[in-house]
């Protein structure tokens, strides 16, 4: 009870999992609910299509961040904002924990519309969740929802291909070509 978890299911046969969240409401014992499914795979980079903040119906969202490796996550989300310029934040999300973001600490993003992306600059795989609930009639967090983030694709690692220069002859300027040789610093050379 009142507390943030996060759990790695592991199976030697395949399995379904999800994860299902109840809280007290107008409806007795639970008021609303949500659900997401379990992800498969950790990453460097996510997606999340939306978030939201205040409103007549006072909406208030959550990015979750669950690192279950064994090294801190050094995490930038940039907030895409319907109503103005992109937001960058930096966080770190500890080993084996989860750390949630709770938007409104983003003040730029107060009564706006906005997505996310996530990526985590240390190459440490972590995985995603988005929660946003609402107020329905003087009722707070009379309505939920929750979404697993998008994972995509790593970045490329950009290997140098080296520049080709072939010799032609034993001396001088046009002894080598190209030549000029297009070579920029610090690039690998073959000859």
């Amino acid at each position: 009870k009142n507390a943030s978890v996060s759990t790695v299911v592991n199976s030697n046969v395949p399995i379904i999992a999800e994860r299902s969240m109840y809280w007290t409401g107008a409806a007795s014992p639970w008021g609303e609910g949500h659900n997401s499914f379990g992800v498969v795979e950790a990453g460097t980079r996510w997606g999340l299509a939306e978030g939201r903040d205040g409103g007549p119906l006072g909406f208030h969202s959550y990015i979750l961040l669950a690192n279950p490796q064994s090294t801190a996550a050094n995490v930038t989300v940039t907030y895409y904002r319907e109503g103005g310029p992109a937001v960058v934040r930096t966080y770190t999300v500890q080993p084996t924990s989860r750390f949630n973001i709770d938007t409104r600490d983003v003040e730029e993003l107060r009564g706006d519309k906005f997505g996310a992306m996530i990526h985590v600059t240390n190459d440490v795989p972590i995985i995603v969740e988005r929660s946003m609930y609402w107020d329905v009639g003087g009722l707070q967090f009379a309505a939920g929802t929750n979404a697993t983030g998008i994972r995509l694709p790593d970045l490329p690692v950009v290997v140098d291909s080296p520049a080709e220069i072939r010799i032609v002859g034993f001396t001088g300027a046009n002894s080598f070509t190209p030549n000029p040789a297009p070579i920029a610093a610090g690039r690998t050379i073959r000859w």
